[in-house]
């Protein structure tokens, strides 16, 4: 069987949508700043320290948008998560512990908030709906299919569903 490739849906589903995600990112990088500010402004003048702040929250936006997944590439023997650099996270089924639909609240929550490092939100997305939460031993990853019933069809044959 050819590998399926299945991108990320990246816009927001609608105006609520469009709200959560924007006000949740606007949270994420205003704690970043707030954390880098104070842990530099003990070592540096306040504009140093919020400028070396504005550059870690600008750095920590370009890491983890060069880190994210840009697609699943799914075939018979597992699923590789795509970067756009580093290696790709080969899962191979039976590994796979869980894969289901999230809810937006734990999508948010689990896969953008808490905890923060290492993030949990696979890939760059403006919508909090439509995600699939991926299980293995060791770790868990959401993910957002622009194809959800290419999805679905492919975990079926090869994994046995979602759940």
């Amino acid at each position: 069987m050819a590998t399926l490739l299945i991108r990320p849906h990246t816009h927001p589903r609608d105006a609520r949508d469009a709200f959560i995600t924007i006000v949740t990112l606007l949270l994420i990088a205003s704690a970043s700043l707030l954390v880098a500010y104070v842990l530099l402004h003990s070592v540096l003048s306040a504009f140093a320290a919020a400028t070396a702040a504005l550059v870690f929250v600008a750095a920590l936006v370009t890491g983890v948008g060069l880190f994210t997944v840009t697609a699943l590439e799914v075939d018979a023997t597992g699923i590789r998560f795509r970067r756009l650099i580093g290696q790709p996270r080969f899962l191979p089924w039976e590994k796979v512990t869980g894969i289901r639909r999230a809810e937006r609240a734990e999508v948010v929550l689990r896969g953008w908030l808490l905890p923060p490092i290492p993030p949990r939100g696979a890939a760059l997305t403006l919508t909090s709906l439509g995600h699939y939460r991926f299980d293995w031993d060791g770790g868990s990853c959401y993910f957002p299919p622009a194809d959800e019933n290419a999805l679905l069809e492919i975990v079926e044959r090869n994994w046995g569903g979602v759940l």
